[in-house]
């Protein structure tokens, strides 16, 4: 499920307006090896890129389902409301307790909690995945900085320099 919104839809469109372009989502999500130590530098680079282009991309998710669950708990905020002012024309006298309970009795204010617990679940999971993402190419991208510094590497750099 992918979740999007007006609102989200019409900031994409105003950040387009301006240049930007929303990362596309990448082929396939890369899987981390158990020992990144060995892979060879260039295996590691690409994989440091692979890594680091879906991290963009499900960042741009969280950021759209954000929108989307902000937009969510408005229009559950809205249903609620709606329900409050019709209970009271009613009852000007009814309780809290009461206006909520007859509020989750309401069609429109169950989906709209329905619609907003989804748009709060995908956000809760997209920036999960987003972490993860990071974390991978952060240690990714730690293994070359090692490498590179590695007195070991140094040597055997210089070593091949001088090899035939």
């Amino acid at each position: 499920m992918y979740f999007t919104s007006r609102l989200a839809e019409e900031a994409i469109e105003s950040l387009k307006e301006q240049g930007f372009v929303l990362p596309h989502k990448p082929d396939h999500a890369p899987e981390l090896p158990d020992d990144v130590s060995t892979l060879d530098d260039e295996s590691l680079l690409k994989l440091m890129q692979e890594f680091t282009a879906w991290a963009d991309y499900a960042s741009a998710q969280v950021g759209m389902a954000v929108i989307a669950e902000r937009e969510s708990d408005l229009a559950l905020e809205k249903a609620t409301a709606e329900v409050w002012h019709r209970s009271l024309a009613v009852d000007p006298k009814m309780s809290v307790t009461v206006l909520k309970t007859v509020s989750l009795t309401v069609t429109e204010v169950a989906d709209a909690r329905d619609q907003y617990e989804s748009a709060y679940a995908y956000r809760r999971m997209a920036s999960d995945i987003t972490d993860r993402f990071e974390r991978d190419a952060q240690l990714l991208s730690r293994e070359l900085t090692r490498r590179n510094q590695s007195e070991f590497n140094v040597r055997q750099r210089r070593r091949a320099k001088w090899e035939p």
